[in-house]
Formats: C-alpha cells, sequence, structure tokens
C-alpha cells in the first residue's frame, strides 16, 4: 500500500525555474516503476515531455533573437545551474547567443563566472563576452587572468575572447605584463599575443623585460612577437644585440630576423650582425646578410 498523502514530501510553494514541477517528477517516478497502458502513460504529464517543451521554447526564442530579450534572465539561470538537464542547455544556449548585443545586461554575470562558476559556464560565459566583442571590454583584466585556468578549454575560450576585445597589447601593458612575469602563465600569454594584433613599443619593452629570465622556448615565442612588431619593436635594440652572442643557434638565428623586421633603424646592430657572416650556422649566416642588406638600404627596409 502506497504512504498517505501526510507522508508525502512537502510540494514546494513555487517549482525552481525552468524544472518540473514536484507533481510532474513524481507522476514520472511513479509511471517509471508501473506498468501502465499506453493511452494512460501518454497521457500523464511527465519529464520527458516537460524538458521537450522546454527545448522547443529555446528554439523559438532563438529564432526570434534580440526582439525576445525579455527572456535574457531565465535563459541565463537555465545555463548557470550546474544540476540542469544537460539535454536542455545547448538549445539555451544558442538561445542567448542569438541575443546577440543585448547580452550586455549579463555582462556582470559573466566576469563573476569566469572564476566563481562550474567549469562549462565559466566557457560559456567567456565565449559570450567574446560574442559582446567592445562592449566587453571591462572584462578584460578577467579574461587575462583565466587565462591561468589549468584547463585548456577554459584557456582557449579565454584567449579567442580577447582576440575580439583587445585591439592591441599596448592599451593593456600592465595587465599582460603581470602575466608575462609569472613563470607559470608566461607561455600561455604568449600564446594569447600571437593572436592578438602585434602591437607597438610598449608590447616590445613588456616583453624584452621578461626575455632574461625565460626558458629558451619562452625566448623563442618572445623573439617571434618580436619579430611580428616590426620597426616599432626598437626597444629591445640592446637585447637583441646581446642575444647575437647566445650559444642556442635558433635563438641567434630568430634575433637576426628581429632586426632585420626593424630595418633602418637597428644600425647599431650591423657591427654585431658583422660577426654573424662568419657563424658557424648557415642559416645565422645567411640570415645575418639579408638582415644587414635590409638595414643598411636608405630606400626600402622591407626587401
Amino acid at each position: 500500500m502506497s504512504d498517505p498523502p501526510d507522508q508525502l514530501p512537502a510540494r514546494p510553494t513555487a517549482a525552481p525555474v525552468g524544472r518540473p514541477t514536484w507533481l510532474v517528477r513524481k507522476i514520472s517516478e511513479f509511471a517509471s516503476k508501473h506498468n501502465l497502458p499506453d493511452w494512460l502513460e501518454r497521457r500523464l504529464p511527465n519529464t520527458y515531455h516537460w524538458q521537450l517543451r522546454r527545448k522547443m521554447a529555446a528554439h523559438y526564442i532563438s529564432k526570434l533573437g534580440p526582439v525576445a530579450e525579455a527572456a535574457i534572465p531565465t535563459l541565463w539561470r537555465v545555463l548557470e545551474d550546474p544540476n540542469e538537464d544537460s539535454e536542455v542547455k545547448p538549445p539555451v544556449r544558442g538561445a542567448l547567443a542569438s541575443m546577440g548585443e543585448m547580452n550586455v545586461i549579463l555582462l556582470p554575470e559573466f566576469i563573476r563566472c569566469l572564476t566563481n562558476g562550474y567549469s562549462d559556464i565559466r566557457i560559456i560565459a567567456a565565449e559570450s563576452l567574446g560574442a559582446l566583442s567592445r562592449n566587453a571590454r571591462p572584462a578584460v583584466p578577467a579574461l587575462v587572468k583565466a587565462l591561468r585556468n589549468p584547463v585548456p578549454s577554459m584557456r582557449k575560450a579565454a584567449s579567442d575572447a580577447l582576440t575580439h576585445l583587445v585591439t592591441s597589447p599596448d592599451d593593456w601593458v600592465p595587465t599582460f605584463g603581470v602575466l608575462l612575469q609569472d613563470s607559470r602563465t608566461r607561455a600561455e600569454t604568449c600564446d594569447s599575443l600571437f593572436i592578438l594584433n602585434p602591437g607597438g613599443e610598449k608590447t616590445a619593452a613588456m616583453l624584452t623585460e621578461v626575455f632574461a629570465t625565460a626558458t629558451e622556448s619562452e625566448q623563442q615565442q618572445v623573439l617571434y612577437l618580436l619579430e611580428r612588431i616590426g620597426p616599432q619593436a626598437r626597444p629591445a635594440m640592446p637585447t637583441l644585440i646581446a642575444v647575437l652572442s647566445n650559444s642556442d643557434n635558433e635563438i641567434r638565428y630568430l634575433a637576426v630576423r628581429v632586426l632585420k623586421a626593424i630595418g633602418p633603424e637597428a644600425r647599431a646592430a650591423i657591427p654585431a650582425l658583422t660577426e654573424r657572416l662568419k657563424d658557424e650556422n648557415d642559416l645565422v649566416a645567411n640570415a645575418a646578410t639579408k638582415a644587414i642588406k635590409t638595414i643598411d638600404s636608405p630606400t626600402d627596409a622591407t626587401k
């Protein structure tokens, strides 16, 4: 015999947003334990039908797009709940994405969830910030901090978002500089800088500051980044000249390439480059020949 009604769990006064009501859950549990006639089971409310309706609702909201902006808070509450049905979240995520710039009202929530949310919501928050582009610029420090996250997919989401928010790393030197100084986040930060625009003198100076304490592979990353900056990498000149006598062939070769990219304003490096014409490594020697030709050219520093 079933328990009397007064021994059933108390029904909540209001069902949590987006979840089946107490009664629907109890009926579904009952139907799953008893062999009911098909005609009766089809007519009983159940969690499957409940979730199907929710998925369809999210689908139609995504079709409406920004005109359905009133749904944004509810959509976000569904996504933020770690206990939500995994089959419901994808259409809800698509519905939220369809709101475009209207999601700016969630900017504080996105920033908060980068550090305080569960793993999936952190990635969703980062992707949502990227979609907001310039409107999400206040989130840059939090996204840069997210580059320290141990989860690769989270670091990638943060890095991808930064490419939409940051036009030049020159504007965020203090933020990136802190991460470059930290050996635990230096390599990941360099990877992120590769995705951004090259930057200018401020970025070059920032990269030069960490060169001496970087590992060999990190030094190579720094030199690649300096080469991308080109003529505005002038602040790195003293370091580059010193690096030309480095014992590592690859480091010397990359330093020569950076000096070539700087062009005529790297004339102070010509004596050191001339020494490299006799380098034991043919790749370095050939690169030095081309660099001197470019730097010494009075007309075109790009040849």
